[in-house]
């Protein structure tokens, strides 16, 4: 059986659910340009490679790149869709951990010479480039389906880009763009907090609506409360004057336990919770609306990480279920 090898920037090759695409020669990758100085911007959470074809057999060789900063979490597991169903087994990584280098993984996707739909989807933790996908070479390869007409982005911290999930397809923007249709975008950078200034990055990327999660690491960090409240007003304004009739729905910071404390915390979190609140109602903007995180996830250390700030599996598809209901019922 001889095969054929097409690379992947081949206009056969389609790709969504990214912010910034990045070719490199016929290699693809992508990244965020919100910057972040641990780079987790050049990550891609959600990213997907995608394309129909009738092949016996299918080959996708990727880069996972080398790490900049070794220490970081890392989670380096993507997924795939055939015909856009999941299985737990349906997933990929490269072979080490931190500190390792450049390392090529080839995916072997399901193939049976039927005609499919495949979708190769990125993880949320790692630096990922598409390479080349191998067929037999009498493969024939049609148009996939169009991802959803409701284009969805998700603006946030470490929760939004998915830590701790186990992997990227139970992080809670995966899990809502599956449950409400959605293509997603998923902006979360860890670490993070709320800067003004990534309202001017937001505002010029095409978007029929966006989800805010953020305001816990302003407050982890012992940020003014009056400085936080400078912030979110210029946000939202900045955001407006880009695009002034988008609809945005924004999540005050989930249940955290109040067993967790740093030296740098110096106000209660309830504080930056009101001031998200204040701050949005005050605009009395039909398409602005804030969410109460605190609702989102049960108050259990069961449904989060032992640094109980991100949630586990558990956790993430409570926050999905939850949120998904305030997103359908004010859409």
């Amino acid at each position: 059986m001889s095969l054929q090898t097409l690379p992947a920037a081949d206009p056969r090759f389609h790709f969504s659910d990214y912010q910034s695409l990045l070719r490199n020669g016929q290699r693809i990758g992508f990244c965020r340009t919100i910057p972040n100085d641990r780079k987790y911007h050049l990550d891609s959470p959600g990213a997907r490679m995608r394309f129909r074809c009738n092949a016996g057999k299918i080959l996708v060789d990727l880069l996972y790149r080398e790490r900049i900063h070794p220490q970081r979490s890392q989670n380096s597991i993507g997924t795939w869709l055939v015909d856009g169903k999941n299985r737990d087994e349906w997933k990929f990584e490269r072979s080490k951990r931190d500190g390792c280098g450049n390392e090529p993984v080839t995916v072997r996707l399901p193939a049976d010479g039927e005609m499919h739909t495949y979708e190769l989807i990125l993880p949320y933790g790692d630096i990922v480039e598409l390479h080349s996908v191998s067929v037999n070479s009498e493969s024939e390869f049609e148009a996939p389906p169009p991802r959803p007409p409701v284009r969805c982005v998700f603006f946030g911290d470490s929760i939004t880009q998915g830590f701790c999930a186990s992997r990227i397809d139970r992080t809670f923007p995966f899990l809502v763009g599956e449950l409400l249709d959605y293509e997603v975008i998923n902006l979360g950078i860890a670490g993070i907090g709320l800067n003004p200034g990534s309202a001017k990055v937001l505002g010029g990327i095409p978007m029929d609506r966006m989800v805010v999660e953020i305001g816990a690491n302003d407050w982890k960090d012992g940020m003014l409360p009056e400085e936080f409240r400078k912030n979110t007003d210029k946000f939202l304004h900045d955001f407006r004057s880009f695009q002034p009739g988008t609809p945005v729905w924004w999540i005050t910071p989930p249940w955290i336990s109040p067993k967790w404390k740093l030296k740098t915390m110096r106000y209660e979190l309830d504080l930056y919770r009101d001031i998200i609140r204040e701050e949005v109602e005050k605009r009395r903007d039909p398409n602005l609306h804030v969410i109460d995180g605190l609702e989102l996830i049960d108050h259990d250390t069961q449904f989060y990480d032992q640094v109980p700030v991100h949630p586990v599996d558990a956790g993430y598809e409570q926050m999905a279920e939850r949120l998904a209901l305030h997103l359908a019922s004010t859409d």
